[in-house]
């Protein structure tokens, strides 16, 4: 599930003073994808529960959903101010996308091991689309390219 809000801020310098002016969000959008990671990992044992791991791979994808968020829907999560346009929910412009997506990540992490059979870990990954998103010109802004920063915290079972 990949999606983000952008925020617009102005200052206000009215009435003698800098202040935040209320400033309507701009649309929201939420990416839904199924995707399969394939990686290879290298792991280095740092002392008897310690270790270090980095890893890459490809990551295919299936656009699932793109849901649009409109203005008013968004800002009427973030005033108590009574909004007025569509607050019905979201808009589906899935259609408007490339349905498949190949991408690269890479990620680098230390672990504990809790024992011989469960450790946990945490991780740091980036991942970067190769295909861009746009179909036919569909996003009049230009091309688009999914990408995330990724923090995780796991707890696995190590299979002997």
């Amino acid at each position: 599930n990949r999606g983000y809000i952008r925020y617009s801020v102005t200052f206000d310098t009215s009435n003698g003073g800098f202040g935040l002016a209320h400033v309507p969000p701009a649309t929201s959008f939420d990416f839904r994808y199924f995707s399969f990671p394939i990686k290879i990992t290298g792991k280095i044992n740092l002392d008897k529960k310690y270790f270090g791991f980095i890893s890459g791979g490809v990551m295919p994808a299936y656009l699932v959903l793109i849901k649009e968020i409109p203005n008013a829907v968004v800002a009427s999560f973030n005033s108590s101010t009574p909004q007025t346009g569509n607050n019905s929910g979201f808009i589906d412009i899935t259609d408007k996308a490339q349905r498949y997506d190949l991408g690269i990540f890479g990620d680098i992490g230390l672990g504990y091991k809790i024992n011989d059979t469960y450790f946990v870990d945490v991780s740091f990954r980036n991942q970067q689309s190769l295909t861009s998103m746009d179909k036919n010109g569909s996003f009049p802004e230009g091309t688009h390219y999914n990408g995330a920063y990724v923090f995780a915290v796991r707890m696995g079972v190590m299979l002997k």
